[in-house]
């Protein structure tokens, strides 16, 4: 991946207020310093991952370590409705391709809209963090979700079986 790419993200995700608040500052540098750093001889190393979702968002893991990742999800319609067997998917691919046993993420309660959406695609909501995010001067909780290695499946059947 290349800062011109990252940029090329940078300028449709600055588009969503929500994803940056008072200690992520909505500006192309900071983003792409979430997936690039630097070593102190220069070189260049990944730090997160970034797919692209058929045109239409992106996914991407921050915070990876070797069992697991935060989870952050984007779509330029601003629609989740008819998607989540698509994350789904992609959550999947994430277990079998990097063996991750844990992949989190988290909602801001500023963008409470969000919370039952990743209830539905089977993620748990393991707590929250207390005045963690500050948006638009005002301090906000956020939950913190996480989903285990094959709880996916078990959620696609509990939920196919309520349709």
């Amino acid at each position: 991946m290349t800062r011109e790419v990252l940029e090329e993200y940078y300028n449709r995700i600055k588009e969503f207020d929500v994803v940056f608040n008072d200690l992520v500052p909505n500006n192309g540098a900071d983003f792409a310093s979430i997936f690039i750093g630097q070593e102190q001889n220069g070189e260049l190393y990944a730090k997160g991952l970034i797919w692209e979702v058929d045109d239409v968002g992106i996914l991407y893991l921050t915070e990876i370590t070797k069992t697991q990742a935060l989870a952050h999800f984007t779509f330029w319609d601003r629609r989740i409705r008819g998607r989540l067997d698509l994350i789904r998917e992609m959550i999947r691919h994430c277990f079998e391709r990097y063996g991750f046993e844990r992949i989190e993420t988290r909602v801001a309660l500023y963008a409470k809209p969000i919370l039952p959406v990743v209830e539905k695609i089977g993620f748990i909501k393991e707590g929250r963090l207390r005045h963690t995010s500050p948006y638009k001067g005002k301090w906000f909780d956020t939950n913190i979700y996480s989903i285990l290695k094959g709880e996916l499946d078990a959620t696609e059947i509990h939920i196919s079986r309520t349709a």
